[in-house]
């Protein structure tokens, strides 16, 4: 008799949870390492329409549900943030606007100010 995937994992320790994880990790990043552009274009859009069905045949309770846990865990997430960690990931956001940034016109920076 065969024991389901979602039986095995409700089962599971923390540490095997983080080793199964672990290995999953791993074994995506070395198929998408020997992608080529085009395998990995065709991915990511593959993956971009799934993700866009899949929001699409959302009911208004589920994306309530869905945002809800989204604020839950985001919170949690930044709650456990140590000082440094808070830091690193202050200083890499304003470094991302930044470079954003560096290519817009100052026409675009004008029309992107006056809107706010």
């Amino acid at each position: 008799m065969r024991v389901s995937a979602s039986t095995s994992r409700a089962n599971e320790s923390s540490p095997e949870r983080e080793m199964r994880l672990a290995a999953d990790r791993v074994r995506q990043a070395t198929s998408r390492a020997s992608q080529s552009s085009s395998q990995r274009e065709l991915r990511l859009t593959i993956d971009r329409e799934q993700h866009v069905l899949s929001r699409e045949a959302e009911t208004a309770s589920q994306r309530e549900l869905r945002i809800t846990a989204d604020r839950e865990r985001h919170t949690l997430s930044r709650e456990s943030e140590t000082y440094t960690e808070r830091e690193l990931r202050l200083t890499a956001d304003r470094e991302r606007h930044t470079l954003s940034r560096e290519s817009e016109t100052y026409t675009e920076r004008e029309l992107s100010t006056s809107h706010s």
